[in-house]
């Protein structure tokens, strides 16, 4: 069994300076998806920057909208569990 970090879900105040910044740190990295927080454009923006392993997922929300995600700051950690037995894997 393995794991790996797939993804940090990241909130910042603009996710086009993060981009600025993370397109020189990691050269090879591209969007790979992005789109309004919860179908709604007035409470913010998602984007998913990375590769075909790995992203970071970037929120920047409206402070007036989602108080708890208006402080830049790593909010979630994702982790991949590999499991190659079949007996260990269960869904409940």
């Amino acid at each position: 069994m393995g794991m790996y970090l797939e993804h940090p879900n990241i909130t910042v105040k603009s996710i086009g300076q993060a981009l600025e910044f993370l397109s020189v740190a990691f050269p090879s990295f591209r969007c790979r998806g992005e789109g309004a927080m919860f179908g709604d454009a007035a409470l913010g923006r998602r984007l998913h920057f990375g590769n075909d392993e790995t992203y970071d997922a970037f929120v920047a929300t409206s402070t007036q909208k989602i108080e708890d995600r208006a402080v830049p700051a790593a909010k979630m950690l994702g982790f991949a569990v590999i499991c190659e037995r079949e007996d260990l894997i269960s869904v409940q």
